[in-house]
Formats: C-alpha cells, structure tokens, sequence
C-alpha cells in the first residue's frame, strides 16, 4: 500500500514496527554485564544517518525522508533487529538454517520464468494486487534469465549463492543436497557470471579454512596472497580490467558497459564527491546510456557522496570486527561455521558490489547477515568457552561456608 508517496510493502511495514523496539532494548542492554560492543554499532546508525541528510541536502526533506529514508530503515532496522533480538547462542543458527531453506524455495520460484520465457511471478503478483512490475524480459546468448519472486535475475543469483553457502555449512545428509542443488538450479538459470565467481570464491575460502585448522593467521596470508596477486596482475598485464571483463564474464559486453559506466557516471560523482547528486536518475549522460547503475559503490557513492559509500563498506567489514573463529570463542562448533560463513557472504558483498546493484530483498538480506554476524561477534567475546558458562567464582574463605552440594 502507499502512504502519499511512500510504498509500504510488508518487509517495510514489519520494520517500521519493529526497529523502535530493537532500537530501545539495544540501548537498555548497555548496562548489562553481558553487553559487547560492536563496531558496527556505531557505523551503521551512522551510515543512515548519513543517508538521509545529503539526500537532504541535494534534493530537499521529502525526498531525504521519504527516499533515503526508506533506504535506511531498510539496512539500519534489520541490523538491529538481528543484533538484539537474538539473544541465546543456537539462536542465529536457527534463523541461518531458516534462510537457506527460504531461498532454496526463491530458486524453486523461478522455474516457470525458465519455462514460460517470461517473468511469470511478476506477472501474477502485478494481476492479483494491481502493483505495476516491469517486465525487463532479460536474455543472455539465446538464454532466457530468470527472476523468480527477485526484482533482477542477477538479484537472484546473487541470493541462491549465497543460500549455496549456507547450506553446505549449517545442514547436513540428504537435507544438504537438496537444497545445494535447487539453489545452483537456481543460480543456472540466471545466467549471471558475477554470482557465479563469487559462489566460487567463497568455496574457496570454506576449503581454505578446512585444510588450515591450526593457522590463527590464515586470512591474513589469504588477504596478502590476494592483494599480490592483484599487484602483479595490474603491472604485468597492460589492460588488466580488460583482461578480467573477456576472460571471466559470460557476455563480455556487459562487462565492458560496466567500465564505461564508471567512466560517465564517475565524472558526474567527482562533481560533487562529498554529498553526491541525490537518488535522481536525471544525471548527465550520453544519450544511448541508460541510468541504471551496476555497482553498490558506485551508485552508493553518486547517492550520498563518498564518504556515503565508503561508510556502507566499512559497516558491512566492521559487522566482523570481534571474531568468531578462535578457540577461546564462547560459541558451539555450528555457530562458529554459521560466523565464518557469514563473515564470507559479507566480503563477498563487498566483493560483488562492484558489478552488482543492491536494493530489494537482497538489500534486506545484506542488513539481516551484519545483523546475524555482529551478534555472533558479540556472543563470541563472552566470558565461557563453547557455548558454556563459566563457573561462578567463590572467594577464599566463603566455601567453606557453603552446603556441601553447592560447591
């Protein structure tokens, strides 16, 4: 439904139920005993903070608020409602397991769009509720991309890998195949090279992680190994971006727009690099381009200025900012996988965003994760070990005074 020109869908209605409510027990758990201080506390009320007032600024109260508001209730209201509302250890990990299974069943939607070569969802929900949804009909080398219940096929993709992920760590026998096979079914029908690399990468790193048990150092050689390749590829090869977009893409051309898209769009962004140009579509360009942005960063950064974009990135590093996989970890074995796969699905947000655009349920899912990730952060730095509270400590002299059984 809209209240003027606010559109409140049901995830928007919940939050705005819901994140006062949060909001107030985070604040009342500071005097807990028990309370661990996040970064990502601090940088994302921040970040939407940030948000609302350069739209503000650039395009005037109603549009901050209305907009950028809607933008930031979003991220900022499933932060918290993940990060107070669960409470218990194994409580995480339940919501994880849920969440696999819900987007095994996204993947499980978007098989009439493969079928009917249409976006069959679309078409019914704009049927049943009278809503206009656009029908982008995307095709890639004669083959039809899916959507699902998705706003974007690439959305989709994006989503099944990371429920490929989730599955693999947090369920186990026949449960496990399934879904990682209705989610990679999924992923296939995107045709989406982006999520397709990053599924690959974050397998990588769970790999990693198994034959690295005993090394308290492994991301950091991983993030030294990485930042050398990186450095050799940028000085050896003379067109490195080139080279990236042609050998690991599936349609060149759209990586090539990409570029082109960080060229015009970056020339417009610099014009005004500290608050941006607002949340408008109307920024100066050729006329063949169109105004659609394919990069978080980027669109992030032309929206509310760069320090808008980089305070996004640095909440979605910070959410990982107290570890989860160390031995002291007051977490279970589960939770430690559940932490180690969030923190993942997490860079590789950062990773994908600057091929992909987020918004809709993906931008929900990105605050839901740093929501589940912080918590667990949190739950990790607490006095116990594996899930187990530690035994009260009895002064000298007082147990002897205590009943036996007590002791």
């Amino acid at each position: 439904m809209y209240v003027g020109t606010l559109r409140l869908p049901v995830s928007r209605l919940i939050l705005l139920a819901v994140t006062p409510i949060a909001i107030v027990r985070y604040c009342s758990s500071f005097r807990r005993p028990s309370f661990r201080f996040v970064l990502s506390d601090l940088l994302v009320p921040l970040t939407g903070l940030w948000m609302i007032v350069t739209v503000c600024l650039t395009e005037g109260p109603e549009r901050g608020f209305v907009g950028a508001g809607v933008i930031a209730l979003e991220l900022v209201g499933t932060y918290f409602v993940c990060r107070t509302l669960l409470k218990q250890p194994g409580e995480a990990l339940m919501l994880g397991r849920l969440v696999a299974v819900l987007l095994a069943v996204n993947a499980v939607l978007a098989i009439p769009d493969a079928v009917q070569k249409t976006y069959a969802i679309h078409a019914a929900v704009s049927a049943v509720t009278g809503f206009p949804v656009g029908d982008i009909q995307e095709m890639r080398n004669g083959y039809f991309r899916a959507a699902g219940v998705m706003e974007h096929p690439i959305l989709l993709g994006t989503a099944c890998s990371f429920g490929v992920l989730l599955s693999l760590q947090l369920h186990k026998g026949f449960r496990r195949v399934l879904l990682i096979g209705l989610q990679t079914m999924g992923l296939v029908l995107t045709v989406s090279s982006s999520p397709v690399l990053g599924l690959l990468i974050g397998l990588g790193c769970i790999l990693y992680r198994r034959i690295t048990p005993r090394d308290t150092f492994r991301w950091r050689w991983l993030f030294l190994a990485g930042t050398f390749g990186v450095a050799v590829m940028f000085a050896v090869l003379p067109s490195p971006l080139s080279s990236i977009v042609s050998h690991l893409t599936i349609d060149p051309q759209t990586g090539y727009y990409r570029l082109l898209e960080w060229t015009y769009a970056g020339q417009d962004m610099l014009l005004s690099p500290w608050i941006g140009i607002g949340l408008s579509d109307a920024w100066p360009r050729p006329e063949w381009m169109p105004s659609t942005i394919d990069s978080v960063w980027l669109r992030s950064a032309m929206s509310f200025g760069i320090p808008g974009s980089v305070l996004l990135a640095c909440s979605v590093l910070a959410t990982c900012s107290r570890r989860v996989d160390w031995p002291g970890a007051a977490l279970s074995a589960d939770d430690k996988r559940l932490g180690l796969t969030l923190s993942i699905i997490l860079g590789l947000y950062v990773f994908e965003g600057f091929t992909v655009h987020l918004w809709g349920e993906t931008w929900l899912l990105l605050g839901l994760f740093m929501g589940m990730r912080a918590h667990l952060g949190a739950l990790a730095s607490q006095p116990g070990h594996h899930g187990r509270p530690v035994r009260p400590r009895v002064r000298r002299g007082v147990a002897e005074r205590l009943p036996a059984g007590s002791r």
